[in-house]
């Protein structure tokens, strides 16, 4: 069925489709609850039109969905999420409101390659103070919806195929992310495609493998106090624009295997770079920055020390 035709569903009393009565609208897990998810059991919770709130050192474990949810709330909070491997994405937010805070993910491996969170179509995702480690799964997959992302750290990631994916985004914010010893099977370990509107505030990054931040088609209105040491390539931004690269620090990025950019590659992208330094990067065109504009296309560049 297409979204309109779950809505219209819906709308005419929900008779096939909802699994929640219209007696439980809210459901709340709490109190240090352990709940697991095993044998042939599919899906944990399926909302629909609903709310859940799974709060106070609630512990999840299981081996495959955990939660659906559509045209609901959903809050997750002072909780655990462990020892699950993805056999398709665990929790799916569509058309919701989506709370993720004071929580701990880890031990997440992914035989399947799916996505282990997927949040989209103008869906509103609160998260602050997420600890994901000791995995090797994406967290989120983020498209058409609004996002506030504060105190995000990844630690002893090996091989996810991305840690963010984030497509047609607006009005989004991450602040206070931290990534430590995290590497991807991908290029990238923050993807943007046709975004706007988007800010990366304190990041602070060391010890990865991987280009850091890719953009492309996207308008990022704010990226400053970016601390990015010893990464394959801090940022690479392709035909995109950044209003601000501000008082940041790239040190030690790229290598001698890096062909161009070695902090970071500008291609027919526009930028203001003010008070930022570059020291002890390397490759073997632009050890701090390469800007590359085609012959139709004319680029901007302004620094200001």
């Amino acid at each position: 069925m297409t979204i309109n035709e779950v809505l219209d569903e819906i709308n005419n009393g929900c008779e096939n489709l909802c699994f929640v009565p219209d007696s439980i609208r809210t459901g709340i897990v709490q109190d240090e609850a352990d709940i697991r998810l095993e044998g042939e059991s599919r899906m944990l919770f399926h909302l629909i039109q609903s709310s859940m709130e799974i709060i106070n050192g609630t512990q999840i474990y299981s081996q495959d969905s955990i939660i659906n949810s559509f045209v609901s709330t959903l809050t997750i909070e002072g909780s655990q999420l462990y020892e699950i491997s993805l056999l398709e994405p665990s929790i799916q937010v569509t058309t919701s409101n989506f709370t993720l805070n004071d929580m701990q993910i880890h031990t997440i491996t992914n035989p399947k390659n799916v996505r282990f969170i997927v949040v989209s179509l103008d869906s509103n995702f609160v998260t602050n103070g997420v600890d994901y480690r000791s995995s090797n799964s994406v967290l989120f997959t983020l498209s058409s919806s609004v996002i506030q992302a504060n105190n995000l750290s990844f630690n002893n990631i090996t091989n996810a195929e991305y840690l963010i994916v984030m497509y047609d985004v607006k009005s989004t914010v991450f602040s206070n992310l931290s990534m430590v010893n995290v590497s991807s099977s991908t290029d990238n370990l923050i993807d943007v495609k046709k975004s706007t509107g988007l800010s990366f505030i304190n990041v602070t990054v060391s010890e990865v493998a991987n280009q850091v931040i890719k953009a492309s088609n996207s308008n990022l209105t704010e990226m400053s106090n970016l601390h990015i040491h010893s990464s394959l390539k801090a940022l690479k931004i392709d035909k995109s624009t950044i209003s601000a690269l501000a008082d940041s620090t790239f040190n030690e990025n790229g290598g001698l295997d890096t062909a161009s950019g070695g902090a970071i590659k500008f291609y027919n992208s526009d930028v203001s770079i003010v008070n930022t330094s570059f020291t002890g990067n390397s490759a073997e065109v632009g050890a701090a920055i390469h800007f590359d504009c085609s012959s139709t296309t004319l680029c901007k560049l302004s620094v200001d020390s």
